[in-house]
C-alpha cells in the first residue's frame, strides 16, 4: 500500500473549494413539520455572506432533519466565519443557534447545530410571507436574500457573543481543535444514510414512549432524581408539553431528552444528573416523564423519526423518503446547465405497460441503438414472474452506460452524444436534461463516457470520457448540469473504473496503470459543488478487463469494505478504509479473469462473474476474502439456440430482495447477448437459469448492469 499515493485534490464546483471543512450536522428533538417547518442556514465570512439558505420540510419541502452541510475553508485560514441556523413555525421564528469559529486545515470536522427544545423561544422575529420557501409567495427552497442577521437572539450576541444552548445563555464561539473528525454515523446512528439521505435507524417517541409515567421528587437545584429501585440502566426520559413533540391520543406531547452529560442527562450511580435547561422547562410548565424497558437509551447519533418514517426494532425506524442534505433550485452558476424536461426523441417504442410500482425486481440495462431496456422480472409476491414486463425507451445516439442509486431517484444516462438524467426507473422510467458531449469538449475531443457512477443520494455523479485523463463531475440540482470542466488533454483516459462508497464519502478509482486509489469526498456549500482528495492507494495491482464500475463492488452496508476481481485469477479485499486501509487477497481455483462483482444486499456476500463462472465470497472479520462456493456455471439457450454458460457474464446485479441474480452476457454476440435470471439464496448459492431474455446489446467490457 502506498500511503497517500497521490498528492492532488480534484475539485468539482460552481465556486471555488476549499481544503478543510466543518460539516454542519443540523437536528431538531421537535416534531417536523408540526413544530418546526422551515429551516434558514446562514453562513458569512467577515461583512461577506456565503450561503444564505431557507428550505422546508417534508412533505412540503426536501429538507429533512437531521441534515448536514459542510462549511469549508476560506482562502483566509485564519478568518472567522460566522454561523447562524433558525427553526421556524410557518414564518415565526422558535430556536436559534450561533457559531463563530474557523474551519480547520485539512481536515474534516464534525459541529453539531441542533435545533432542540430546550432553546426553544431563543429566536424572536419571522420571515417576510414572500420569502417563506414553498410558501403562499411562491419562493422556491434553496438560495435567498433573508436578512437571518435581523431575527433577534434571545442571549447577547452582539457584544458577548453568546448563544442559546442547553436552555441558557453560553458562548458561541467554538474551538475547532475541539472537535472531533466529521463521522456519519455520528449524525444518522449506526444504521447510516439510506439513499433518500434520511437515517436509517430513527427514536421513535411515540413507541417509546407509550408506557411513560412522571417523574415526582425532583431536585430543581441541582437538577437531579434518584432513579427508582428495578428501573435500571435502560430507560428513556422526555419533556412532556400540550403542544411540542410527538403527541399521543391523551394530548401528551414528548420531546425525548438525549443520554449525553452535555445535552440532555446521565446516570451517576444511582442519580439522574441533568442539564439545567431541563429543570428550567420543568419549572415553566413542562413535565419529566419516564420510561423503562421500552427502548435504549436515546443517543445523540439517533435522530427522532420524523413522520413518515415507522418504528422497527429496538430504537430503530426505516427512513421515508426525502433528502438529509441541503438543495437549492438556483444553478444559474453552473457551468453548462442545460434546461430540463423530456426530449422529444425519449418514448416508449415497445407499447408495453410500465412496470409495477414494485421496489424490488427492476432491472435496468443500456440497449446502444436500442435506447434503455427496464425489465421487471418480480411478481408482488416476490417470485419470478411468469410474464416479465419490458419496456424500452429510445434515446438519441447509442446509450452506452447508465449509473443509479440505490433508490432510483437520479441516475445518469451517458449515450454516444450527451448525458441525460433517467427518473423513477422503477415506476415511470423518464429521461430529462441534455448535456451534449461538445458541450463537455470546449473545443477539445472528450471522445464517449467510459464510466459513471452516482453517489448514494444522487446529489452528483462522477463520469470519465475516454480522452480525458481525469473524470469530472456532474450536479443533478435544478436539472443536471456540469460541476466542472474538463481542460482537454491528449492522453487517453487513466481512469477505467468508478465506485461510489454506499454512505458518499469516498470514491474507489481503478486507473489504467494498475492502481486502485480511495479518495474522499467531501460535500461543499451548496450542493452545485464537492472535492474529492486523494486518501490512499494501492500499486501494482492488475487492471480490471472491463469499464464502468469495473470489476468491482463495495459492501452495500459499509464503507468500509471493498472487493475488486482482477484479470490475474485473485480477488482482493480493500478494508478499513475510512482509516489506514488494508488490502488482502484470495486465489481463484484456475485463475479465471474477473468480470464483474456483485453485493448481497446485506452485505454477507459477494458473487463474482469470472471467465470461469461464478463463484461466492466472503470476507472474515480481518477483511480477508474466502471462496464460499464456485465455480458454478449454470447454462442456458442462447437466441441462436445453442447452449452456453454463464462464464463469461461482463456483468451481474443482485436484486435489493436479495431473490435474483441477474447476469447479461454478450453470447451469442455484442448486439445479439442474453439477460439471465437465476435465483440465490440466503448463503450465496446460485441456482438455475429460470429466465432469459434474448436481442441485447453487450458492449465488450463494459459493465454496465443495475438491478433493484
Amino acid at each position: 500500500m502506498l500511503a497517500g499515493g497521490v498528492a492532488t485534490a480534484i475539485a468539482a464546483s460552481c465556486s471555488a473549494p476549499g481544503k478543510g471543512a466543518l460539516v454542519l450536522a443540523i437536528s431538531t428533538d421537535m416534531q417536523a413539520p408540526k413544530d418546526i417547518d422551515v429551516v434558514s442556514v446562514f453562513v458569512s465570512t467577515g461583512p461577506n455572506v456565503d450561503f444564505d439558505y431557507l428550505g422546508r420540510v417534508p412533505p412540503q419541502g426536501t429538507t429533512t432533519l437531521p441534515a448536514t452541510l459542510a462549511v469549508v475553508q476560506p482562502d483566509n485560514p485564519g478568518d472567522q466565519v460566522r454561523i447562524r441556523v433558525i427553526g421556524f413555525k410557518d414564518q415565526t421564528a422558535r430556536v436559534l443557534r450561533d457559531v463563530l469559529t474557523t474551519v480547520p486545515e485539512q481536515q474534516t470536522a464534525l459541529l453539531r447545530v441542533p435545533l432542540d427544545f430546550l432553546d426553544d423561544g431563543s429566536a424572536q422575529g419571522s420571515i417576510p410571507a414572500a420569502l417563506v420557501p414553498l410558501g403562499p409567495g411562491g419562493a422556491p427552497e434553496g438560495d435567498s436574500t433573508f436578512d437571518a442577521t435581523g431575527i433577534a437572539s434571545s442571549c447577547d450576541f452582539d457584544d458577548l457573543h453568546q448563544t442559546s444552548i442547553n436552555g441558557e445563555c453560553a458562548t458561541a464561539v467554538v474551538d475547532p481543535s475541539t472537535l472531533a473528525p466529521y463521522d456519519p454515523t455520528q449524525v444518522y446512528g449506526s444504521g447510516g444514510q439510506l439513499a433518500s439521505g434520511l437515517p436509517a435507524q430513527c427514536f421513535d417517541p411515540g413507541r417509546c414512549f407509550a408506557g411513560a409515567a412522571p417523574v415526582t421528587d425532583v431536585d430543581m437545584t441541582a437538577c437531579t432524581f434518584a432513579l427508582p429501585g428495578g428501573a435500571g440502566a435502560n430507560f428513556n426520559l422526555a419533556l412532556v408539553t400540550t403542544d411540542t413533540g410527538e403527541c399521543n391520543a391523551l394530548g401528551q406531547c414528548f420531546v425525548p431528552l438525549e443520554n449525553d452529560a452535555v445535552q440532555g442527562w446521565t446516570l451517576n450511580g444511582n442519580t439522574v444528573q441533568m442539564v439545567p435547561g431541563i429543570c428550567k422547562k420543568a419549572q415553566g410548565g413542562a413535565q419529566l416523564f419516564m420510561a423503562v424497558g421500552a427502548c435504549p437509551p436515546k443517543q445523540l447519533s439517533n435522530p427522532v423519526c420524523e413522520p413518515g418514517e415507522v418504528g422497527g426494532s429496538g430504537d430503530a425506524g426505516s427512513g421515508g423518503t426525502g433528502s438529509g442534505v441541503f438543495s437549492s433550485d438556483d444553478a444559474s452558476d453552473a457551468k453548462g446547465e442545460t434546461e430540463g424536461g423530456t426530449s422529444t426523441d425519449d418514448q416508449d417504442s415497445s407499447g408495453a405497460a410500465l412496470p409495477p410500482p414494485n421496489p424490488h425486481g427492476t432491472i435496468i440495462v443500456p440497449a446502444g441503438p436500442n435506447g434503455i431496456e427496464i425489465v421487471h422480472i418480480e411478481d408482488t409476491n416476490g417470485g419470478m414472474s411468469s410474464a416479465p414486463s419490458v419496456q424500452n425507451i429510445s434515446v438519441a445516439g447509442n446509450v452506452l452506460l447508465v449509473a443509479e442509486p440505490p433508490d432510483l431517484s437520479q441516475g445518469v444516462v451517458a449515450t454516444t452524444e450527451a448525458l441525460r438524467t433517467l427518473n423513477n426507473a422503477a415506476t415511470e422510467p423518464l429521461l430529462s436534461d441534455n448535456i451534449p458531449l461538445s458541450s463537455i469538449a470546449d473545443g477539445g475531443s472528450v471522445g464517449v463516457p467510459t464510466s459513471v457512477t452516482v453517489f448514494a443520494d444522487s446529489t452528483f455523479s462522477s463520469v470519465q470520457m475516454s480522452n480525458v485523463y481525469a473524470p469530472f463531475f456532474t450536479c443533478f440540482t435544478g436539472g443536471l448540469h456540469l460541476a466542472q470542466n474538463q481542460v482537454i488533454t491528449p492522453d487517453t483516459t487513466s481512469d477505467v473504473a468508478l465506485n461510489a462508497s454506499p454512505d458518499g464519502t469516498l470514491i474507489a478509482t481503478t486507473y489504467s496503470s494498475g492502481v486502485i486509489g480511495f479518495n474522499t469526498v467531501v460535500t461543499m456549500l451548496s450542493p452545485h459543488e464537492i472535492y474529492y482528495s486523494s486518501n490512499f492507494s494501492f500499486t501494482g495491482l492488475p487492471t480490471p478487463m472491463v469499464t464502468g464500475r469495473g470489476a468491482m463492488a463495495y459492501d452495500p452496508t459499509t464503507s468500509d469494505t471493498m472487493l475488486y476481481a482482477g484479470p490475474d485469477g485473485n480477488v482482493y479485499a480493500f478494508s478499513s478504509l475510512k482509516t489506514a486501509g488494508v488490502q488482502s487477497s484470495v486465489a481463484l481455483p484456475g485463475a479465471p479473469v474477473g468480470a464483474s462483482v456483485a453485493y448481497a444486499p446485506g452485505g454477507q456476500f459477494a458473487v463474482v462473474a469470472t471467465s470461469a463462472g461464478l463463484f461466492t465470497i466472503t470476507v472474515d472479520s480481518a477483511g480477508t476474502p474466502v471462496v464460499a462456493t464456485g465455480p458454478v456455471n449454470p447454462s442456458y439457450e442462447g437466441s441462436d439456440r445453442n447452449t452456453y454458460t454463464v462464464s463469461g457474464a461482463q456483468s451481474i446485479a443482485i436484486t435489493s430482495d436479495g431473490l435474483f441474480l441477474i447476469a447479461l452476457t454478450d453470447q451469442p454476440s455484442t448486439d445479439s447477448g442474453m439477460l439471465l435470471v437465476m435465483p440465490i439464496d440466503t448463503n450465496g448459492n446460485v441456482g438455475a437459469v429460470g429466465f432469459t431474455l434474448g436481442d441485447q446489446w453487450a458492449a465488450a467490457n463494459a459493465d454496465v448492469l443495475s438491478a433493484y
